[in-house]
Formats: C-alpha cells, structure tokens, sequence
C-alpha cells in the first residue's frame, strides 16, 4: 500500500537517469559529481538522494536553459507516474537544501512559472566530462586564479541582481492566504486534512514562485478564520483565500472540498470537490487545487 510518502521518497537511480557525457560539474562555487550524487562546496559535502541528484544532472546538461516539467517527468519517471508534481517538488527542495548545507546559493536552480526549471550558471556553470577529468582534478591552484575569481564574483553579482528583481516581483504579486483544511472528528479525516495542509503550501509556493505570494497556516492563525476576509486583506494584504474540508465517506476514501474566495467581496472564484484514497493523505487532490489556483490568479 502506497502513501503519500512513498510518493515522494526518491527511487533507485539506474544508469539512465545520469544524462550520458555529464560527469562533474561546476555551479558557481559548488561541484557536482553526478553519478555518485556527491555536491561539494566551502562549507563541506553532502550526497543528495537518487531522484534530487537525477534532476540536478538533468539541469546541469542544459544549464542555462528552460527543462519542461513534461522533461523532467518523461526524465524522473519514463514508466509513469501519477504524483509527479509532488516529486517534482520533493526533489527542488532536497536540491535546494543541500546547495545551502554546502555553502551554496539555492537560487541556481530557478522555477520559471508554467514553464518548468532552470539552472543558473550560463558561463560558470559547465559539465566536466570524463575524459577532462585530470584538467579538473588538477585545478585546485585554477579555481583560485584571478580569472576565476574575477569570473565568479561576475556570477554573484548578477545572480544577487536576479535575486532583488524575483523579490520585487514577489512584492507586487497578489497574495493567497492558506488555512487549514476543516477535518471531521474521525483519525483518517484528520490525518488527510494536515498532509493536504502542510503539501498544499509547499507545492504553491514552489509552482506559483514569483507570481503568487503564500501564507500558510503559520501566518493565516493570526486571524479569525477564512470567513474573516476583511482581516486576511488588512493584515495579510491577501486578496485571495483559500480553504476547506475534508470527511469520511467509508473506511478507504474522503471527500476533500476545496474553495477560493476573493477577499473584497466574498465571491467564490473557485471550488471543487474529490474523493480520494485515505492512504493517499490527500495528495491526490493537490494537482486539481493548483489548477484551481492558477485560474484564481485573474481574479485579483
């Protein structure tokens, strides 16, 4: 029996998954060796798991350049996959976490919005293949010449400026306030409605990334509740809010609803209602509510 878990917990990486000629590769001030998973940097050296490190070889391939998410599915899961969007975000999350424990800066890998993911790097970011593996291995002296320093403060600078502009644009964005799904009394409701909750923030703040700002539940408890929507506008500066609930309906299957509400006038912009699987924690309707989401967006 499959969870929600499960889902997300990365598979065995075989051979394949490894774009043929990448080796190792330079991110700025971090290293990548792509068949063993293995991310270096000044503050030390972590391994990632095999989904993470299968996407980070596939971006480091094509540094520079947008990869569907269609790609990085067809790539990840060649065999199929229902959940992908939420191992799509699984996997930028470890990637991203690890490039910080190195010393790294997360904001190389870049989510472009209803298009898919890049990795940032253009001159600094190249793939070292096997066969120029004694000419990196050698470079230890190199990675501290003046040119590369020069080359590399050039990359900071432009990715700081690329950083202030994705804040600014974040700033301007509309707002969506996200609280918790309302639960029946049983244990399955319950457990269904916190994993939707919890999977509901992560995934549209990884998708909606520069076009949508989320508050989740740590910020939205501040207020009354989702029928306060004066409040999530003046204090939240949301113009849209989003809640639910979610109720048994036998021993293996919950219904989950799910609305937005424009937060200047009441008016429902969307809602949907599924039944899922209890053993899916709800996972399953969070493809639908992105769509929903993305729908919203023109209501504000």
């Amino acid at each position: 029996m499959r969870t929600q878990a499960d889902d997300a917990r990365p598979e065995p990486r075989r051979d394949s998954d490894v774009p043929s000629g990448t080796d190792r590769v330079a991110l700025g001030g971090l290293t990548f060796d792509a068949p063993s998973g293995d991310l270096s940097g000044p503050a030390g050296a972590t391994r990632l798991a095999p989904q993470p490190a299968s996407l980070l070889a596939l971006l480091a391939s094509r540094a520079g350049h947008v990869v569907s998410r269609d790609e990085i599915r067809e790539h990840l899961w060649p065999e199929g996959k229902v959940e992908f969007e939420q191992g799509i975000a699984f996997a930028v999350r470890e990637i991203r976490k690890r490039m910080e424990e190195v010393g790294g800066d997360s904001g190389l890998l870049e989510t472009i919005p209803k298009r898919g993911l890049r990795l940032l790097g253009g001159e600094t970011a190249g793939v070292v293949t096997a066969g120029s593996r004694g000419e990196a291995s050698g470079g230890a002296a190199a990675a501290q010449s003046p040119g590369r320093a020069a080359l590399l403060a050039g990359g900071a600078l432009l990715l700081a400026v690329g950083l202030m502009a994705l804040r600014s644009v974040v700033a301007g964005a509309p707002v969506l306030a996200v609280f918790p799904h309302a639960a029946g009394e049983d244990g399955a409701s319950a457990r269904v409605a916190a994993a939707l909750t919890t999977e509901l923030t992560t995934v549209l703040t990884d998708v909606f990334e520069g076009r949508l700002g989320v508050v989740g539940p740590t910020g939205t408890s501040a207020i009354g509740g989702p029928d306060d929507t004066g409040a999530a506008r003046e204090r939240l500066g949301a113009c849209l809010v989003m809640s639910g609930g979610v109720r048994r309906v036998d021993s293996d299957r919950v219904v989950v609803f799910t609305q937005i509400v424009r937060t200047s006038d009441r008016v429902h912009v969307w809602a949907v209602q599924d039944t899922v699987a209890s053993e899916r924690g709800g996972a399953a309707a969070v493809a639908t509510i992105v769509e929903g989401t993305e729908r919203s967006l023109d209501a504000c």
